[in-house]
């Protein structure tokens, strides 16, 4: 038999590597996510509407560099064919170079403005960073319930499962009925159906969570599903105005208006024009006294704005937008203050409500619990009056998680409010 020499061997192994489920599973992309700040600063890094908003406000910057130089010069040459006769000579060409050049102040007022309008993009494009990471962090929020969700229906079923053993052996001595094993059957098949609707929520999430960071997202076995220590922010809403990228944006917006304002004041006043004429002339002998020397001519031109129509519309465009800048300052402002307060309000009640149920809700049906087992163990009651009482304490412990879970996320929502983020 044929040896095979060393080269084939290393592609028939890295083949068979490559063919191998672990290979296939794990793609060299992939993202492993144990930390949710870790996924954060990769969608930061990577979602392609982000890099978009980079994109514009780049642009806007190169703009705001063009605008506010002098235009190019224009040179022109004429030629003559027939020849016009002067008390020179005869013209045989014309140079001519002319500049356009602005009422002072024009061309600094529309850099200006622009630059405004890059400073609002920039603060766009925080925005949306802002956003982009709440709305991760919420998700990572989300996979965590259900991850702890999936746990409680682990340990629910593994009580069901004893149970539904000791209610068989019940049976089978005659102390009970075939009931109690076809209702602990019906609770187990309706948590695996609950079990296949978490993991296709956790499947939908991280398919979002892969488009936002623009990579495939998958979870990490050392994930941490603890829910954070959650204290009531207090949270300053003077600060909270001062630091939101959105009334900062609006506040450039604001600040182009008023130089488009100015602007438009300066468009009643004049352009400028320069100019010179090189007149090539011919060396001949006619008209008499000719010399054939060349000349030379300067021009001034004046734009006169006459247009009064078009100058007040522009002039009033300008104010219009700065009362519309204003009007969504106000409103921004006010939706700031409102949301602070509420978030603050909810984070309040569900503290309340988790505290309920840790302190009294669960542990209640726990004992209630422990008091059915007792008399289930010793004939006093019957095996549905057991699995109720199990339920009570799964209901009441899925609640629990779904509070935990709201109140985390709205925390989120308030370090959004304030204009910070713990993850960003």
């Amino acid at each position: 038999m044929k040896s095979i020499d060393g080269i084939h061997f290393r592609m028939f192994a890295l083949l068979l590597l490559l063919a191998s489920p672990d290979a296939a599973a794990q793609g060299v992309d992939t993202l492993f996510v144990s930390d949710p700040a870790e996924l954060v600063r990769v969608a930061i890094e990577r979602n392609q509407d982000l890099k978009s908003l980079r994109f514009r406000t780049q642009q806007m910057e190169q703009s705001a560099l063009q605008v506010g130089v002098l235009p190019d010069p224009t040179l022109g040459l004429v030629a003559l064919p027939f020849p016009v006769f002067t008390a020179r000579g005869a013209q045989r060409a014309q140079v001519q170079l002319s500049q356009s050049i602005p009422f002072p102040g024009k061309l600094e007022l529309k850099e200006e403005a622009m630059g405004w309008a890059a400073k609002a993009s920039y603060f766009s494009e925080e925005t949306f960073k802002l956003d982009l990471t709440e709305q991760v962090r919420s998700m990572m929020v989300d996979i965590k319930l259900i991850r702890r969700q999936k746990s409680l229906i682990e340990q629910y079923q593994l009580l069901i499962r004893n149970f539904e053993s000791v209610a068989e052996t019940r049976y089978r001595v005659g102390k009970g009925s075939q009931q109690a094993i076809l209702k602990a059957q019906l609770e187990r098949n309706a948590l695996s159906s609950r079990t296949s609707a978490l993991d296709q929520s956790i499947n939908s999430i991280l398919r979002v969570l892969s488009t936002l960071a623009d990579q495939p997202i998958a979870l990490s076995p050392n994930i941490n599903d603890e829910w954070d220590d959650v204290w009531l922010t207090k949270g300053d809403v003077r600060m909270a105005l001062e630091s939101r990228t959105e009334l900062k944006s609006l506040q450039a917006q604001s600040m182009r208006a008023e130089s488009l304002e100015e602007l438009a004041k300066k468009e009643w006043r004049p352009d400028f024009s320069v100019g010179m004429s090189y007149f090539n002339i011919t060396n001949e002998p006619s008209p008499p006294g000719a010399n054939g020397r060349d000349a030379l001519a300067i021009s001034f031109g004046l734009k006169i704005p006459i247009q009064r129509k078009r100058l007040n519309a522009r002039l009033e465009e300008s104010r219009l937008l700065q009362q519309e800048v204003n009007s969504r300052t106000y409103r921004m402002q006010r939706q700031i203050s409102e949301e602070i307060s509420e978030y603050q309000k909810n984070i309040s009640l569900l503290i309340e409500q988790r505290s309920l149920f840790e302190s009294a809700l669960i542990p209640q049906a726990q004992t209630t619990l422990e008091s059915t087992i007792s008399a289930y163990t010793t004939g006093e009651t019957g095996f549905l009056d057991l699995l109720d009482a199990e339920r009570m304490v799964f209901d009441l412990s899925w609640q629990l998680e779904v509070i935990s879970a709201r109140l985390e996320k709205q925390v989120i929502s308030l370090e959004r409010s304030l204009g910070s983020n713990q993850e960003n």
